[in-house]
């Protein structure tokens, strides 16, 4: 009579989690979670009729040369290298929803690069705040999707902080090739220059934008690395940029100054007449006026 062997029992095994195959969220699953509403609201204003001053920079800088785009500011509707930018979509089609194509594709980078620049710094949750308080800011929707210059500004003055505020690329411990690190720095400093002269020669105000900039990355630099070296080296990728500005503009130098001065005047005109007329023109109790005294400035 042969006796059955018994099997061994094997242990139940652990129940597994259910969650254990599903990954937490990526970067850019959060920035389109965050970026979904302002866009839908930008991409609704695609077919906006032209506003007085859309049209004006059409009829007057966009449907010229190119020559003549670069050699022209007679008057600060040139936003010089959004012009030269939109004229291949102006001879395409010039119906607004194709004109306001690119302010549609300035907006989305402009998002990334400030979802990016406060998630590196706050982390993902305050990236993704960021990015939708930014976009569902009024005036960022009426500027953002204009057929102007402010939504290409916008989105080079985000990549350029970015650039500005990024994480050390001096290795504090490991060994690393000293060419691929010398590489990866020449690389950034390049795209500092580059997109610097570029935000400089959308608007000539924006140095009011660059030169802050520069500093605090000048700074963050020498207090992150402890470098000189690295700091000389940033301090030349900010004057590249300063000085590839310059060349662009040398057509157009004068015109701009002039714009520049003129603007100036008439708004510290502006602001004395407002003076005079608060300060010397009140009304006495019994309804007569006092008389200006002269003063001089």
């Amino acid at each position: 009579m042969t006796r059955r062997k018994r099997r061994k029992e094997r242990p139940p095994r652990p129940a597994e989690p259910r969650n254990q195959d599903r990954r937490p969220p990526r970067d850019w699953q959060w920035w389109i979670v965050a970026a979904a509403i302002p866009l839908a609201l930008c991409a609704s204003r695609l077919n906006l009729d032209l506003w007085y001053d859309e049209a004006y920079t059409l009829d007057v800088f966009v449907s010229q040369p190119w020559v003549k785009i670069a050699s022209d500011y007679s008057a600060p509707n040139n936003h010089v290298l959004y012009s030269l930018l939109l004229r291949p979509v102006y001879l395409a089609s010039d119906s607004e929803f194709f004109l306001r194509l690119p302010s549609f594709a300035f907006t989305v980078g402009t998002l990334w690069f400030v979802f990016r620049l406060t998630r590196r710094w706050a982390g993902l949750p305050a990236g993704a705040l960021a990015t939708l308080f930014l976009g569902l800011t009024q005036m960022f929707l009426i500027h953002t999707m204009e057929v102007r210059g402010y939504g290409l500004s916008m989105f080079l003055g985000a990549w350029l902080g970015d650039l500005a505020l990024a994480e050390s690329r001096v290795e504090t411990s490991g060994v690393r090739s000293q060419e691929s690190g010398l590489w990866a720095l020449d690389s950034r400093l390049l795209t500092i220059a580059v997109v610097g002269a570029a935000f400089l020669y959308v608007l000539p105000s924006n140095l009011l934008f660059f030169i802050p900039l520069a500093t605090v990355a000048l700074v963050w630099t020498a207090v992150r690395d402890r470098v000189v070296r690295s700091t000389l080296r940033e301090s030349a990728a900010w004057g590249g940029a300063l000085l590839l500005a310059g060349l662009v503009y040398l057509p157009i130098g004068e015109q701009v100054l002039a714009a520049g001065g003129g603007q100036a005047g008439e708004q510290a005109g502006e602001g004395l007449q407002e003076i005079k007329i608060s300060l010397f023109r009140r009304k006495a109790p019994d309804g007569d006026q006092h008389r200006p005294r002269s003063i001089t400035l």
